[in-house]
């Protein structure tokens, strides 16, 4: 009877082992399919600068010692920066020497990676819960893949970092949770090593320093001492990371200044201010995560407006989270559940709540990633506990028997996750690329300056030059005109908004208007940039400044010397003002410079020709001619000078020449 007892026990162990692999199997089958429409997409946001643009990425295998040495953007910006996660960097430079420029398969990767780290989840679950309780782990793991606020961070490639991060430490936690079962060296090592890579992939991958004991604490039965040891491990592994950051960002700033534009914060006249204005932003997130709708890339300046402790909705975030803390820190010594998963979500929310560390953001929907995953837990302990549902069933015949013995509460669980996925997959469309992402989140983000900015530079530099239909350009001109307005209404020194204001009405040679704007842009713009003096130089040429126009071209020629637009520019003005000395002086410097700048020969030739000097009118046409033989310009310019020259025969050839173009 003993030994029918204990084949009986281990032929349900293992019938129990087929379900949950099943499970497991299901939910990274799902999440891979609710974001699968995402491979097909392009880059996105900051995709350009850590994968497109990034000049070390673009080395390949070859630049990972680079990557690894360096902060995050310097391969973009060729500045240190005092970010350091050099993992997602090292996987882009992987991918980018197999499949070059290829957004499809770095999408591919992330959606990949986020269905392994809902299987992986789902185990670690499993383990925490033990054998009797199969049912939460698989409703919070299908509810955290199914959630609308990670679709920023699975549709993003650049949110690598994040998926990365949080995958290393469900590894490190099962790796650790197994060293505690076995007491195997292999499976510390792997502990170990997972909890690095987690740090190396995000800095907010520390908070697992309290994360994992306070795991271990509440799931595992084991001594704790036992609990200690691994506390130790994991605290020398933080420290050998925090180490190794600080030797590589020596030289970096650990906090650099913050305007307004990174942080809405910012804007915060004192201290009461802005933890009032960031008890109101973790409202917010409460409120994304019970409501996911609507959904923004952007709540930068002045989408979040500054509060004070007089506002009702920041008082009820400064209740809400004190309750909240209250409750977990006082029940969390009887190793209650819901205490655990309110614990994790403050102690994971709090690295980028703004109250420690100033952040170059106010809120994120990808700051929400690992947090989410206690309020999943605890919507799923809701659930069950409304449903009246028995969580301790082991026995089931499969995983319809599963299904079928939870009937009551998995109708409720797929209502609401089926309500998830409708949201996820429409809003992962919105994705797709910059301008249809920038187009939908400027109506949820109406009061941002940063996203009407976005959409409108977005129309202006990139689809404008593209666009081959006149009127499609047009209407892509006004439109980017009443976005970047819009712009400046909100944040009224913003540099940018009126620089491509400025390239917007030069566009509709609006010369007037466009020399205000590019005006405003160089008062506001602090940095030196060659660019503003040769807009304001061709802008005041158009306006008739001249004495404006060469004071700027004066500029460009000394900060960069061989710009030849600015010596032709120049020697037109002075053609314009009667000065042709001067004006044969600066085309001379322009083919003195560039030689084969068929522009300048012929301005060149042409003021030859206007001062009678027509022989060398002609050495600089038949130059130009040499360059480009069919030029109908040149030909019409040589006929016309030689028959000025009496040299009938020549211009009648040159004449012929351009009749049989």
């Amino acid at each position: 009877m003993k030994q029918r007892k204990v084949i009986e026990k281990k032929l349900d162990t293992n019938n129990l082992s087929k379900i949950r692999n099943a499970l497991g199997i299901i939910i990274a089958a799902f999440a891979f399919m609710i974001y699968a429409q995402s491979i097909s997409f392009n880059y996105a946001l900051d995709d350009t600068a850590v994968i497109k643009e990034n000049k070390i990425v673009h080395q390949g295998i070859s630049g990972i010692p680079e990557l690894l040495k360096k902060s995050y953007w310097y391969g973009f910006t060729h500045v240190d920066d005092p970010i350091y996660r050099p993992l997602s960097m090292v996987l882009f430079a992987v991918e980018w020497q197999l499949f070059p420029d290829s957004p499809k398969v770095y999408h591919f990767m992330n959606v990949f990676l986020f269905a392994l780290s809902g299987w992986l989840l789902f185990t670690l679950l499993c383990k925490l819960f033990g054998k009797q309780n199969t049912l939460v782990p698989f409703i919070c793991s299908l509810l955290f893949i199914t959630h609308p606020i990670h679709t920023e961070v699975v549709n993003n490639i650049k949110s690598s970092d994040e998926i990365l991060c949080f995958l290393f430490a469900i590894v490190a936690s099962l790796s650790f949770i197994k060293y505690l079962s076995n007491n195997s060296i292999g499976s510390l090592l792997m502990a170990i090593f997972s909890l690095f890579l987690c740090l190396l992939s995000k800095e907010t991958g520390i908070v697992f320093l309290v994360l994992i004991p306070m795991m271990l604490y509440v799931f595992i039965k084991t001594e704790m001492k036992n609990i200690i040891k691994v506390s130790l491990m994991v605290v020398a592994t933080v420290a050998v990371y925090v180490l190794m950051r600080f030797q590589i960002l020596v030289a970096t700033q650990t906090e650099g200044h913050l305007s307004v534009m990174d942080n809405s914060l910012m804007a915060a006249k004192d201290s009461g201010e802005y933890l009032a204005t960031a008890f109101y932003v973790l409202l917010r997130y409460v409120g994304v995560l019970i409501i996911p709708h609507p959904l923004s890339y952007d709540y930068s300046f002045n989408q979040l407006p500054i509060q004070t402790f007089g506002s009702p909705l920041a008082l009820m975030g400064v209740l809400i989270y004190v309750a909240m803390g209250a409750f977990a820190v006082y029940k969390i010594k009887d190793r209650n559940i819901f205490a655990f998963a309110i614990l994790f979500y403050l102690i994971s929310l709090f690295p980028v709540s703004n109250m420690y560390l100033k952040l170059a953001s106010s809120m994120a929907e990808r700051f929400m990633y690992i947090p989410s995953l206690g309020f999943c837990l605890v919507m799923t302990l809701l659930i069950i506990k409304i449903t009246k549902t028995d969580t301790n069933k082991n026995k089931f015949a499969g995983v319809g028997d599963f299904f079928s013995q939870n009937g009551k509460v998995m109708m409720v669980v797929f209502v609401i996750a089926g309500l998830y996925s409708i949201k996820t997959i429409s809003r992962n469309g919105d994705w797709r690329d910059n301008l249809t992402l920038f187009g939908h989140d400027v109506a949820n983000a109406d009061n941002s300056a940063k996203a009407h900015y976005n959409i409108g530079s977005q129309l202006i530099k990139i689809e404008y030059p593209a666009e081959k239909n006149a009127a499609a350009k047009t209407a892509m001109v006004d439109k980017a005109i009443v976005e970047l307005q819009k712009a400046v209404a909100i944040q009224p020194n913003y540099p940018e908004c009126f620089a491509y204001l400025a390239t917007c009405f030069m566009n509709r040679n609006d010369y007037e208007n466009s020399l205000k704007y590019e005006e405003t842009y160089r008062n506001l713009h602090v940095m030196p940039d060659t660019t503003i003096h040769r807009n304001l130089g061709f802008l005041y040429q158009k306006m008739k400044q001249y004495d404006k126009a060469l004071a700027e071209y004066d500029t460009v020629i000394r900060e960069t010397p061989n710009f030849v637009s600015a010596y032709i520019a120049k020697g037109e003005i002075y053609g314009d003002k009667n000065m042709m000395d001067e004006s044969t002086k600066m085309f001379e410097k322009a083919v003195e410079v560039n030689p084969n700048y068929i522009t300048a020969i012929i301005d060149l030739g042409v003021n030859y020709g206007s001062s009678g000097r027509f022989a060398k009118a002609i050495e600089y046409f038949k130059r130009a001619e040499g360059l480009e033989p069919n030029r109908a310009e040149v030909l019409n310019l040589l006929a016309t000078t030689y028959r000025l020259m009496g040299d009938s025969a020549n211009a009648k050839i040159y004449n012929s020449r351009l009749g049989n173009r």
